[in-house]
């Protein structure tokens, strides 16, 4: 799901920003010194290039005035920073201009901005609309889910990508930007101008109680509201009867390193260590806690996967070596290096890496990857884990705290190694059907959904009993939107089809906190957290249980 304007990074990316936790980085001249050298630089072609500078010049000079097509000197000293950064073979470095930087921001850091509060998804060559947020303009002006964006200030979006639409309906707060709408079942395109908000989308969309006794936060990324967020969900559910929390990390990119470092502050003791920041040439940084957390003492179990990098990896460290948590689900991504923005001239900014992220216990975050056709590529080739013993094979040990044996290596080891939940392999052929038709697909979806959800909400209650004609209902749609699935391997998918449909309509009618209620009973590493919650009072009888388990 994008919020207006989806990164387009592959990876997770944090960046250092330069709050108090921080040492304050250099903003190197590096571009600035190619720019008024070139000008400089000897003019004879036949003459021999002793410096990279002459033959910056050179080459400049000649494409220039020579090249086929002609650009500005600007565009030309533009492309030619864009590619030093390339050229640097940091995957995770930058060149922003200010349009850039601030949907960087906005998306990578999950800061506020200026737009309408929408969420949309490409699908084909249509952006959807997923979400609607109340309070902003696209609530306001009767913004659906499932609508189609097919114009933006008379201008058709066919062929644009979910980037360019949002870079589009975002822009500075109170200005105005017209939308044209398709909706299933009206016939005509409906216009509305609306009038761009400042948009804040939460890092705790909601926080839930799974039973009488356990709290369900979910931090979906780190920005500079994330840390209040937590305390205040928190705060509601000790009010509701808490005594132990899941906090959820899973799919958690990172974010504002320092909004991570807020939140570990909340279930640690004063003064103690975060992360150790290592850095090339210049004295190590240890980041510590600044006072005693609100919640230092009550159980408390962390959900983790391949998709829970940078950040948020520093924070499950960080509990993990303090045995302050039990880490549950499978290993984490394994992004350790540390991003510094460097502000430039004119609103431009320039991101590198400049250092590496250390566990309390002295666990590197990172695991190497390898820059392959604009992906990064796991240098080791060894098969994803099945089970903890396969998980912690062949990676060096740490000691935690209290002597506990943690796993380094790269990324963070789980101490509940629980799987992801995977399709079955007899939904795989209808899955790729419906892959292959994927805008026919959510189209016949929306008109389902358009018609079943509105007796769904009326009813009033998120614990609906999905009705089995639904998926009879989808595959006519299907097929009258031209998508063949054989009737054999689409009743073989069944479970999942329910599943899809049953998600759409539990959003449309109730939001994403009814989507995962009623996902709950397919989740298995949410279920172990809280069987390894229950009956322990403390976190030592919690990492106890852990403890005894099967790898």
């Amino acid at each position: 799901m994008r919020i207006d304007r989806p990164s387009s990074a592959a990876e997770p990316r944090v960046p250092a920003r330069r709050p108090s936790w921080r040492v304050r980085g250099v903003v190197l001249a590096t571009l600035a010194v190619l720019v008024v050298a070139a000008s400089t630089a000897s003019s004879a072609p036949s003459a021999l290039h002793r410096t990279g500078i002459e033959l910056f010049d050179a080459v400049f000079r000649h494409v220039a005035a020579q090249a086929v097509d002609s650009q500005s000197a600007n565009a030309l000293y533009e492309h030619a920073a864009r590619g030093l950064v390339h050229e640097l073979g940091d995957p995770y470095a930058d060149l922003y201009s200010p349009v850039e930087l601030a949907a960087f921001m906005r998306n990578s850091i999950g800061n506020s901005y200026g737009g309408l509060g929408m969420g949309i998804e490409q699908s084909g060559d249509e952006i959807n609309v997923t979400s609607v947020f109340a309070g902003y303009p696209a609530a306001a002006a009767g913004v659906q889910i499932g609508d189609r964006i097919v114009a933006v200030d008379g201008e058709s979006t066919k062929g644009w990508t979910a980037d360019h639409v949002s870079s589009r309906t975002t822009g500075p707060v109170g200005t105005a930007v017209e939308v044209t709408l398709a909706r299933p079942g009206v016939t005509t395109p409906m216009n509305d101008r609306m009038v761009r908000s400042r948009v804040h989308v939460p890092s705790v969309p909601y926080a839930i109680m799974l039973d009488a006794r356990t709290g369900y936060i979910p931090v979906q990324h780190f920005s500079e509201t994330s840390a209040d967020e937590a305390g205040r969900a928190i705060t509601r559910l000790r009010a509701a009867g808490a005594v132990a929390f899941v906090m959820d990390l899973r799919g958690n990119g990172g974010g504002d390193l320092d909004a991570a470092l807020n939140i570990t502050n909340i279930f640690l003791r004063a003064d103690q260590p975060v992360v150790n920041v290592r850095y090339r040439g210049q004295p190590s940084q240890l980041l510590k806690t600044r006072d005693e957390g609100d919640e230092p003492a009550l159980p408390l179990a962390v959900l983790i996967d391949g998709g829970t990098a940078s950040a948020s990896e520093i924070v499950a460290g960080a509990l993990q070596d303090h045995d302050r948590a039990v880490l549950v689900g499978t290993p984490s991504f394994g992004k350790g290096l540390v991003q510094t923005l460097f502000p430039l001239d004119g609103g431009w900014a320039l991101k590198m890496t400049t250092g590496r992220w250390y566990t309390p216990s002295g666990r590197s975050i990172h695991r190497n990857r390898t820059l392959v056709n604009h992906r990064l590529v796991d240098d080791d080739t060894t098969p994803a884990p099945r089970s903890l013993v396969d998980a912690r094979a062949g990676r060096p040990t740490y000691r935690s705290d209290a002597g506990r044996t943690l796993f380094g290596g790269g990324g963070i080891t789980p101490d509940v190694f629980v799987s992801a939940d995977t399709f079955p392999t007899v939904a795989r052929p209808m899955l790729h059907v419906l892959a292959e038709h994927s805008t026919d697909a959510r189209h016949a979806l929306d008109d389902l959904a358009l018609q079943v959800t509105p007796a769904v909400a009326a009813a009033g209650h998120a614990d609906y009993a999905a009705d089995p004609a639904w998926r009879t209902a989808y595959y006519a749609r299907l097929q009258a939107r031209g998508v063949t699935v054989d009737r054999s391997a689409y009743d073989a998918g069944a479970p999942v089809i329910d599943r899809i449909i049953d998600r759409e309509i539990a959003r449309r009618a109730f939001g994403d906190s009814a989507v995962f209620r009623r996902g709950i009973h397919d989740d298995a590493a949410l279920r172990a957290a809280v069987s390894l919650l229950h009956g322990s009072a403390t976190e030592q009888q919690v990492l106890a249980a852990a403890d005894r388990l099967p790898s």
